[in-house]
């Protein structure tokens, strides 16, 4: 059996509500659970058909969209100090030009 290292990512754009069952049961064979959701399918014959026979309700799109929250910056949480018995947080700022 030869190996396909190619992928097509197929994007789920129209509802299945309202077509035939077996176009909805093409749609779950793709991996397709839920609307505007893209995956990542081997390029074979048999998907490629798959796709040709669904064409309104299924997109063939150049890659996947990448999560919104990875392009979120990361951050660190940094422990509030305590300073004897009273919270850094509760203190006013610490001023060096007063005398």
């Amino acid at each position: 059996m030869k190996k396909h290292s190619k992928v097509l990512h197929v994007r789920w754009v129209r509802s299945a509500i309202g077509f035939d069952r077996r176009q909805k049961q093409m749609v779950r064979s793709l991996g397709l659970r839920r609307l505007n959701q893209t995956v990542e399918v081997p390029d074979t014959p048999a998907v490629r058909g798959l796709v040709s026979r669904i064409p309104h309700l299924v997109k063939v799109v150049s890659s996947a969209r990448k999560p919104t929250w990875t392009a979120t910056p990361e951050y660190t949480v940094r422990a509030v100090e305590v300073e004897k018995g009273e919270a850094a947080e509760n203190r006013a700022p610490a001023d060096d030009t007063e005398a």
